[in-house]
């Protein structure tokens, strides 16, 4: 490693921010730097909305029958796997500061404020699954007995009614994954805005400006 006149690495830490005064043989130059700012990354976002869609969907599909219960956890997944990515879909993650109105707590409490139309959405593709499912019957005298279906409309309908199930589970897992979002980015230092990070960015610009001044100064 080449020689470059390091003297000292003299750390200062002052309203959130670490100025690091380097110390050279030729001057003193100062590096400023944001404590404690970490994000989770893509990756996690996807495994734990996925992960959380899974939970949540296969929770509000408890009195469901087995293979139905199946067909709705795995629908909740891959909506949980979509809509964990979806705030920095619309927000794209360049900068710890790019949290905005879709990473906000007011988007949360709106999805939540949701729950009775997601619930009756759901109900729907329940209804639509059922029908599917029934068997149909025609009256024959005093009594009812099945209708032969050929086996192309059989794999239609129960292809129809699997479909349903994915989509009661994928709306629940919508829901549980971009809020499982939120909730990551939430505990980071940066955290979230109530509604936008308009004042936040205000904020770290005065922060930047301020360090900016530092250098200046040293120079």
């Amino acid at each position: 490693m080449p020689d470059v006149g390091l003297l000292a690495l003299q750390p200062i830490e002052a309203d959130g921010w670490y100025t690091f005064r380097l110390v050279f043989a030729s001057g003193i130059v100062l590096v400023c730097l944001e404590n404690g700012v970490s994000m989770s990354d893509g990756n996690t976002h996807k495994l734990v909305g996925a992960g959380a869609g899974a939970v949540f969907a296969g929770f509000r599909a408890k009195e469901q029958k087995d293979h139905h219960w199946c067909a709705e956890v795995a629908g909740g997944a891959l909506g949980g796997y979509i809509a964990g990515q979806l705030p920095d879909l619309l927000e794209p993650a360049i900068s710890s500061w790019h949290r905005d109105v879709a990473h906000s707590y007011s988007a949360g409490g709106g999805i939540i404020a949701l729950g009775n139309a997601l619930a009756a959405f759901v109900a729907a593709c329940r209804e639509n699954a059922e029908k599917c499912e029934a068997i149909p019957m025609e009256q024959q005298g005093d009594k009812f007995v099945p209708v032969a279906v050929d086996p192309f409309s059989k794999f239609l309908l129960d292809l129809f009614a699997l479909l349903w199930r994915l989509a009661a589970g994928f709306a629940n897992g919508l829901a549980a994954g971009y809020i499982s979002h939120l909730a990551l980015d939430a505990v980071t230092p940066r955290s979230i805005p109530l509604l936008t990070s308009a004042g936040q960015r205000r904020v770290a610009a005065a922060q930047r400006a301020r360090c900016a001044k530092l250098r200046a100064g040293k120079k």
